[in-house]
């Protein structure tokens, strides 16, 4: 008998290494990764394991593209990588934003496994994913464990939905938070004088603007071109228009397809209405360069003290309050973006305008080490470190708010409004074909912005040609990755879109 139960408990034992040997380490009883206590050890012990068992060597090229903006945040961290790992990683820089969309999609074609890992805008992954580019994540996420969505250190959600998913997949890891803040003059807002005309002006207390009615109210009273200042700075550039419409539409209830046909719905009366705002304050308020300029005017103007209220991605904080190159340092306020007043509630919607995700290529030399890269770069610690210095990347973890050290370069104010901001933020545009989406978008609002055609042909016009495009590419694909791309709004939004009966809970994942 006691050799029969020793025999049992070997063979038990022999069993339970045969598994483990094909699975590996994955998780404990808990649910916790047993390859390491933290996302970025577990991505240094899957490293060396790869190397372990003869797939990938010491010494191996991965290389990361990258924009130039990062460079001074990434590359001092690829080469920690390196020594920790005895990998050779290495970023390479691309200087304009859309020739890292036109590279990537070009290795799609040519599948030379030049590149590795592609640091691009978190709504390019659907035409990454569709042209075969990327790889989905789930697999190595759930073996991984990357702290997206759960622990004290996840990503601030929503992002943690539409900075990695497409058509419910993780395809990305989000570097990135582009949600836009609500910057302002504080000294001006603040002034007893100021504050005692404005009453009188208008009746009421000189308040932050809670609405898009306040906003181009303080637009219009602090706008002062006989001295240099104008009341605001809106996106309304021929690549960036959409961030300064979208914002009003999406607050009034609005979305951008019919999440049953796939029908545009922007051409509605709160599109037009939305647009015709945004007309309005810019052509009276504004410098032209809010039309003629690119996204760098804010970050010229609004330092030098030339503009009251300036809407903008967060790292124009750090400009502002940079004694070297500011003339307001010190003197600027941030605020939650405004919102609409629907039913009784106040809606805040904020835009999230780009923001960087790295994607893993399906043709480099192993992607499994690409994602482990990827993962070791997100981590909550490395991420910190990354953040901590300044560049185009922005806090997008939780831990990211609650760091002293990374806090003070946006400022003691700028923290808190932009976690508020990240919260009720809404994505792009973020299916297959996002650019042509856009562009069409930018196009016509742009030339309603300038007059050259009214607020309502500007919206039927891109209804119609966004028909086209959902036909080209194939309404079916468009409408499921559509219904995935609805349930990572904010909850407040979807909410209010089935309050409205423009979506059921079941589609708004409610």
């Amino acid at each position: 008998m006691r050799g029969m139960k020793l025999l049992r408990m070997a063979m038990t034992f022999i069993a339970v290494v045969f598994l483990f040997s094909i699975i590996g380490p994955q998780t404990g009883l808990s649910g916790q990764a047993t390859w390491g206590a933290t996302a970025a050890e577990r991505a240094l012990n899957g490293i060396k394991a790869l190397m372990d068992a003869g797939k990938v060597k010491r010494g191996e090229n991965f290389k990361i593209m990258i924009h130039s903006g990062q460079r001074g945040q990434l590359a001092p961290v690829v080469e920690k990588l390196n020594r920790l790992t005895g990998l050779n990683a290495e970023v390479v820089v691309i200087g304009f934003e859309p020739d890292i969309h036109t590279k990537a999609m070009n290795e799609a074609v040519v599948k030379s496994g030049q590149f590795d890992l592609f640091l691009g805008f978190s709504n390019w992954t659907g035409d990454f994913a569709e042209a075969g580019l990327i790889v989905p994540l789930d697999e190595w996420v759930a073996k991984y464990s990357p702290e997206v969505d759960q622990g004290p250190n996840a990503f601030v959600a929503p992002l943690d939905r539409f900075t990695t998913r497409y058509k419910g997949k993780f395809y990305a890891l989000g570097m990135d938070n582009d949600a836009f803040v609500l910057f302002y003059r504080k000294d001006l807002f603040n002034d007893p004088t100021e504050r005692g005309n404005f009453k009188a002006k208008y009746g009421r207390l000189l308040t932050l603007p809670e609405t898009w009615k306040e906003f181009d109210q303080l637009a219009e009273f602090f706008d002062r071109p006989a001295k240099g200042i104008r009341g605001a700075h809106l996106y309304s550039t021929r690549f960036f228009t959409y961030t300064s419409w979208a914002p009003r539409f999406v607050s009034k209830g609005g979305i951008y397809f019919d999440p049953k046909t796939m029908n545009p719905m922007i051409n509605t009366s709160g599109g037009v209405k939305a647009l015709q705002e945004h007309i309005d304050v810019t052509q009276k308020h504004m410098f032209a360069e809010a039309y003629t300029g690119d996204w760098s005017v804010s970050y010229d103007r609004f330092p030098a003290g030339q503009i009251f209220m300036a809407v903008a991605w967060p790292s124009l904080g750090q400009f502002a309050e940079d004694p070297e190159v500011s003339k307001i340092a010190g003197k600027v306020g941030f605020a939650k973006f405004p919102g609409s007043r629907l039913k009784g509630k106040l809606i805040r919607a904020t835009p999230h305008v780009v923001g960087w995700s790295l994607t893993v290529s399906r043709y480099g030399k192993s992607p499994e080490v690409g994602y482990l890269i990827a993962q070791w770069l997100n981590s909550p610690s490395v991420s910190t470190e990354v953040i901590t210095t300044k560049g185009t990347l922005d806090p997008f973890r939780q831990n990211h708010f609650e760091n002293r050290k990374l806090m003070q370069t946006y400022g003691p104010e700028l923290g808190p409004v932009l976690r508020k901001n990240t919260e009720q933020s809404f994505p792009d545009i973020s299916l297959r074909g996002s650019n042509e989406y856009l562009d069409v978008l930018n196009l016509n609002l742009q030339s309603a912005v300038t007059g050259q055609i009214s607020a309502k042909a500007a919206l039927e016009k891109t209804a119609a040609k966004w028909q086209e495009i959902t036909n080209r590419l194939g309404r079916k694909e468009q409408l499921k990755a559509w219904q995935s791309e609805i349930k990572g709004y904010p909850r407040h939004i979807r909410e209010l879109w089935v309050d409205l009966g423009k979506v059921s809970p079941v589609m708004a994942g409610l």
